[in-house]
């Protein structure tokens, strides 16, 4: 396993860094979410806490070792990877050693999106899944 990347001095690795300086929380139009949209997300989070989503990250490590005998290429199933151009934890150039890994994959970038790309575009999201949908698996 590869060590995680360190910070420079007095740095940090922590990707919203950047974004969270920037973030006005006066200012209720430049919400991520509606508060309509938030909605069924803190009923969720109210209904059975934050563990579920927090424990992907806690057995990180134990997932990526128990990965580590699978194969490194996946041929033989169409796929499709959706980036998003402000992404700023998994950027669109961190897709490109895909293209390498799997045989069979078309990949598309929507721009102006960061990492939440269903909430932040979900009309561009749906036509780009429908139209692959449509064209690797037609009637």
């Amino acid at each position: 396993m590869q060590a995680a990347a360190q910070p420079a001095e007095g740095g940090s690795t922590f990707a919203f860094k950047d974004l969270l300086q920037q973030w006005d929380g006066a200012d209720d139009g430049a919400q991520l979410l509606t508060p309509e949209e938030l909605a069924p997300f803190v009923e969720a989070f109210e209904r059975t806490g934050f563990g579920g989503p927090v424990n992907w990250y806690r057995n990180f490590t134990a997932n990526w070792q128990r990965a580590e005998g699978l194969p490194q290429r996946v041929d033989g199933f169409p796929c499709l990877m959706i980036t998003a151009e402000l992404d700023a934890v998994l950027t669109p150039e961190m897709a490109e050693p895909m293209k390498a890994l799997v045989g069979d994959l078309e990949t598309h970038m929507v721009e102006g999106s960061g990492h939440w790309t269903q909430q932040e575009k979900p009309e561009e999201v749906n036509r780009l899944i429908l139209d692959w949908m449509r064209r690797r698996f037609p009637k």
